[in-house]
């Protein structure tokens, strides 16, 4: 949009100096053959002549500064253009692994997974049942389904499910950088950010180590732990965040 209010801008400034000079033009020539209070010997002909150029000079001179100084704005624009666009596709990729991590985290904040928790049939869930209901809400929200192994632990599912969270880490361990300029704010934020990574990644190695043989229990205080953070984060950053995906440029 601002592109081509600038080019109609220059296009408006090039048509004013060449109207301009089409009138001195026309008045200097008029006051040679109708004003005879005006000397209209050839001196003063040549006068104006030298007038005219003069003005043609400078009338050309401003039409070449017009034209190179929107040349130099269209590669401007854009590249402003482009940087907003970059910035906000890195903004969205960071933001989106809070979301689905709350997605995650809606589906395990449910009664079913607190003690004495049960499932539909009115029957108090055990540990292996919660544990499967975990992962089987991991693989929808997070798209691989950890495996459990009896008598073992299965190492690659163990290995893809930490990689899988440890990347999605990683991007939203970025979004202090993309959205604050000051320290203390960057601190804060990347606190916040670590209260929800810590107690998930000890939740889901509990879960993805569970051994059916030993019937283990998982430390549930991890999961609320969890919960509760990812709940304070989109509480205390949601609005701002969303606020600063935007790439308008007007």
């Amino acid at each position: 949009m601002k592109i081509v209010k600038k080019k109609w801008l220059s296009i408006i400034i090039v048509t004013v100096a060449i109207a301009l000079f089409i009138a001195l033009a026309i008045f200097s020539l008029w006051c040679i053959n109708y004003a005879p209070e005006f000397d209209s010997s050839w001196d003063a002909i040549s006068s104006v002549s030298d007038w005219i150029g003069v003005l043609t000079s400078a009338a050309g001179v401003l039409a070449s500064f017009v034209a190179i100084w929107y040349a130099i704005q269209i590669p401007k624009e854009i590249a402003e253009q482009q940087n907003k666009i970059a910035l906000f596709e890195k903004r969205y990729e960071a933001y989106a692994s809070i979301l689905t991590l709350e997605v995650f985290a809606n589906a395990l904040d449910s009664e079913m997974f607190n003690d004495d928790g049960k499932g539909r049939n009115g029957k108090t869930l055990t540990a292996e049942d919660k544990v499967g209901l975990c992962c089987l809400h991991f693989a929808t929200t997070l798209g691989f389904p950890p495996r459990l192994k009896e008598g073992s632990v299965n190492i690659d599912s163990v290995t893809q499910t930490i990689a899988i969270l440890k990347k999605h880490e990683a991007k939203a361990m970025t979004l202090p950088v993309l959205f604050y300029k000051t320290d203390d704010q960057k601190e804060k934020m990347k606190r916040a950010l670590s209260d929800i990574f810590e107690p998930l990644l000890f939740f889901m190695t509990e879960v993805v180590t569970f051994s059916f043989e030993k019937h283990d229990s998982v430390d549930d205080e991890n999961r609320q732990k969890f919960i509760t953070a990812i709940k304070y984060f989109k509480r205390e950053y949601a609005d701002e965040i969303e606020r600063g995906l935007s790439i308008a440029t007007r």
